[in-house]
């Protein structure tokens, strides 16, 4: 039970820091362009898959990750998800909001992957 309840706090943590670098980095940008880019409801999965994703790989198997990586990956996860809002607001005018949406929730999503992939097990 003191497990779980480690888990729990762990993966708080990791979402506080996505969330934190996403709020600093993106909510000024989509504030400011509110009206270049409408946004929709569903376009908040934009921001949540990936870390869905990376939470969901890092549960299934942690592999030879530490500590140190719940810390550093979700903040790399967080500017990437940035980066995505920023272009979906800068492209808004040119593309079909519908399919910029899908096609940048697929890219978050295959960044966690990769995220989780590719970053080695750093040092505690």
């Amino acid at each position: 039970m003191e497990n779980v309840g480690f888990i729990l706090s762990i993966l708080l943590a990791a979402l506080l820091f996505y969330l934190v670098v996403l709020v600093l980095l993106f909510l000024p940008v989509a504030w400011k362009w509110r009206e270049r880019a409408s946004w929709r409801r569903g376009e908040i999965v934009m921001g949540l898959l990936p870390l869905l994703v990376w939470l969901g790989l890092l549960l299934i198997d942690s592999g030879n990750k530490s500590m140190a990586n719940l810390g550093v990956e979700p903040l790399y996860l967080g500017i990437v998800v940035s980066v995505l809002g920023w272009m979906r607001v800068s492209l808004a005018p040119y593309v079909r909001p519908e399919r910029l949406s899908i096609v940048l929730t697929v890219a978050g999503a295959c960044v966690a992957w990769l995220l989780w992939w590719k970053v080695p097990g750093l040092p505690e």
